[in-house]
């Protein structure tokens, strides 16, 4: 099972903001952070996590809603991921074995970058437990599914693709796609191995915009003993 535990209380920050002739010096704040992007040159947050005896044996990462700016993440002084551009929803792995008690010292440094309204946002921030075997949380902040659709006369076709990080032949995935009124109109079962799939939904109803703004939704699970 994932589980999301909210991280976005108790982070330090020290900066110097240049407009107010103001210094942040481990001030304690709450996530989001948000402020005139032209006010600052580096900001950098920090926070520490510790690990509950429930989450023992399970593989931790960090989920970053939105980050405008360029940013490095560390654990330590152990670099944990750079990223150089504007950086959107993205995820980094803190350990793949969780015990409980292990601690982590969490510092992100952000070189901020102004949105189109100006502003420079901090978004939330989480931790997310999966267990040993889970779909990928490395791909970009996304849910480890590429999806891509194709339209004939009669239905559409969704080409499904999940990966998954240390597969076990026990495991299958189950996918689901249930149309705006929560009815299942499609489904698949496929190995962990091998899970890239075609499901095909008849006569779909195709989005109108305000006028019909008609949304599928597509679930994957990852299923051990039914």
């Amino acid at each position: 099972m994932r589980e999301i535990i909210d991280f976005s209380g108790g982070w330090l920050l020290n900066a110097e903001n240049k407009e107010l002739d103001k210094k942040y010096d481990e001030s304690v704040i709450r996530l989001p952070f948000i402020h005139a992007a032209s006010a600052f040159t580096d900001l950098v947050f920090t926070n520490r996590f510790s690990a509950q005896a429930p989450l023992a044996g399970k593989t931790l990462y960090l989920e970053f809603r939105q980050i405008s700016g360029a940013v490095k993440v560390f654990n330590g002084e152990t670099l944990l991921c750079e990223r150089s551009g504007m950086a959107s929803s993205f995820r980094v792995r803190l350990t793949d074995e969780a015990a409980a008690g292990d601690a982590f010292d969490l510092r992100v440094e952000v070189k901020p970058r102004e949105r189109s309204d100006g502003t420079f946002i901090f978004g939330r921030v989480s931790v997310v437990a999966v267990g040993k075997s889970h779909f990928d949380m490395d791909d970009a902040g996304g849910p480890g599914l590429t999806i891509t659709t194709a339209l004939t006369e009669d239905a559409g076709e969704l080409h499904v693709k999940a990966t998954v990080v240390n597969p076990n032949n026990y495991d299958v995935v189950s996918f689901s796609v249930e149309n705006a009124a929560g009815v299942t109109v499609g489904t698949r079962t496929e190995k962990p191995t091998g899970a890239d799939t075609v499901i095909t939904v008849p006569h779909p109803d195709l989005w109108g915009g305000q006028k019909d703004a008609h949304l599928y939704v597509l679930k994957a699970a990852l299923v051990r003993d039914t």
